[in-house]
């Protein structure tokens, strides 16, 4: 969830309506909450001595607060925990439009002020450093309908001030280096956007990605890779002795990780062999230290990077995957699987009860190593040993028991880039905004289309994943899907058109006779 973001933004065919304000938060889909193991484990999973053994085990998570928006994320910086929205948001009154944010102290007080609301058209924020109330930098990926913009803001006494901005590109993620603490952006639209690492904090940062290699990523009928470095990142993060660690996808697509030692500039290429299976519906990737010298690294399954070397760890509910994570402290590793909690400590996994009914869909540990969630439209607090009163002052904070709201397309890890190994590649072609008429019918992409009849095998439609529409073309090769993108990106101006792996839901097919570009009637 901190990390960034292979999400389908993307390229815009005539003329780009505003951006959608809808946008993403964190999590995945979840279902109903269930059954505490048996052997139980975390503080308060056991029934007291006499008790039925049917009873439901207390839960250890106080509710504090409620949460003051919807799909609430926390983004623990010094001090306190920053709270962002699900969405971007206007306020008509005064015609503001943008990212609201929000403020977590550690006593359970929430601040909501205009001077947080981040004057952008964020969709995800992929990273936040610094201390409250002194100074934040937020990385974030906003959206001009056509593609992603990596953006980099930083809160001062004078408000919030953009120090970086990149079209065709997003941010995945912050690490720290040495004295730095650096931000890698990479490519919506690989290849013709490079992966770099910016500097947030600190001096500007020497670090080089390994370039791919040419066989490798090179498709026939291309004149260029489909990728210009051998991992194309989508999360980093580092370890506690210094080293850097990006995560992503080789050409073949297969799960890589690059590696650059402490005071190095010059990375390694660490393969990672797992048994092939279909992804989970994950939210974003995560590289997390864990450890002196490791991290563990997300992507809807678990791995372990040991210092040296990495491999796949068995979840705690392996058919649900894992949505979201954080470390603590004390090394304690806590995840949320099908909206349940679970801690690993050492190699096993238990499951921490939350409030009957209630399911969570984000957690983060703040800097003084407590676990928080958001669940049940509140903020809960892990509490100590023996602590079960509400909020502070005695207060009850109400916790909703129904499931929390359908997540947006772009609040999941959607997809994975398109390959060959893809058993549904699609390219990406347009992103619907609230103001984009229903039955719009693309005219510069079918200008773009017209005496191309190479493209007939492909399906042309609408269509919509977790609530958000997107203009797609369902081709039946990678191979066709990089020529047809290839020829957009050149023929539209301003368009960055993705082939992406992923099987979206239908809504209308547009048939088009491509000898003449129109629509068939």
């Amino acid at each position: 969830m901190r990390a960034g973001v292979l999400w389908m933004t993307l390229a815009g065919c005539g003329s780009a309506p505003p951006p959608d304000p809808a946008g993403p938060g964190a999590g995945a889909p979840l279902s109903g909450d269930a059954p505490a193991p048996s052997g139980g484990a975390a503080q308060g999973a056991q029934p007291a001595p006499g008790a039925s053994a049917q009873a439901a085990p207390a839960s250890p998570f106080i509710p504090v607060a409620r949460a003051p928006f919807d799909e609430v994320r926390l983004l623990p910086i010094e001090g306190a925990m920053l709270l962002a929205s699900g969405v971007s948001a206007q306020d008509e009154a005064d015609g503001w439009w943008g990212y609201p944010l929000g403020v977590l102290l550690p006593d359970g007080t929430i601040e909501v002020q205009k001077s947080l609301r981040l004057p952008s058209g964020a969709r995800h924020v992929a990273g936040v450093v610094g201390r409250w109330p002194d100074s934040i930098d937020v990385i974030a990926t906003g959206d001009t309908g056509r593609t992603g913009i990596a953006e980099l803001w930083t809160l001062g006494p004078r408000g919030w001030q953009q120090r970086h901005e990149k079209h065709g590109n997003s941010f995945v993620g912050l690490a720290k280096m040495g004295a730095s603490v650096v931000a890698l952006q990479a490519p919506v639209m690989a290849p013709f956007f490079e992966s770099q690492f910016v500097a947030v904090r600190g001096p500007k940062p020497g670090l080089k990605l390994t370039p791919s290699v040419k066989k490798e990523c090179l498709i026939e009928g291309l004149d260029h890779p489909i990728q210009r470095t051998a991992v194309l990142p989508v999360a980093v993060g580092s370890t506690g002795d210094g080293k850097v660690l990006s995560y992503g996808r080789s050409c073949a697509g297969d799960p890589s990780l690059e590696l650059w030692q402490p005071g190095a500039t010059t990375s390694t290429i660490l393969g990672l062999d797992r048994a092939k299976r279909e992804d989970h519906q994950s939210a974003s990737p995560q590289v997390l230290a864990g450890g002196a010298d490791g991290a563990w690294i997300f992507d809807g399954f678990v791995s372990r990077f040991d210092g040296a070397t990495w491999k796949e760890v068995e979840g705690p509910k392996p058919e649900a995957g894992v949505a979201d994570a954080a470390v603590a402290g004390d090394g304690t590793l806590w995840v949320l699987s099908d909206g349940a909690v679970f801690a690993r400590r050492g190699e096993t996994w238990e499951r921490t009860p939350l409030p009957e009914g209630v399911k969570a869909h984000d957690l983060a540990t703040a800097s003084d190593g407590t676990l928080w969630i958001a669940a049940g439209g509140a903020l809960l607090r892990h509490g100590k040993p023996g602590e079960r009163s509400g909020a502070p002052g005695g207060s009850t904070v109400p916790l909703d028991k129904a499931p929390g709201p359908e997540l947006t397309s772009s609040q999941r890890q959607l997809v994975k880039p398109g390959g060959p190994a893809c058993p549904r590649n699609l390219v990406v072609l347009y992103t619907f905004s609230k103001l984009t008429p229903d039955d719009y019918d693309f005219p510069l992409t079918r200008k773009a289309l017209k005496g191309h009849t190479e493209f007939a095998s492909a399906r042309f439609a609408v269509t919509r994943d977790g609530g958000q529409r997107f203009f797609a073309a369902l081709v039946p090769s990678f191979d066709m899907g990089q020529k047809l993108s290839a020829l957009i990106r050149k023929e539209v101006q301003g368009s960055s058109p993705n082939v992406v792996c992923a099987d979206p839901e239908v809504l209308r097919e547009l048939k088009l006779d491509l000898k003449s570009g129109e629509v068939v009637k």
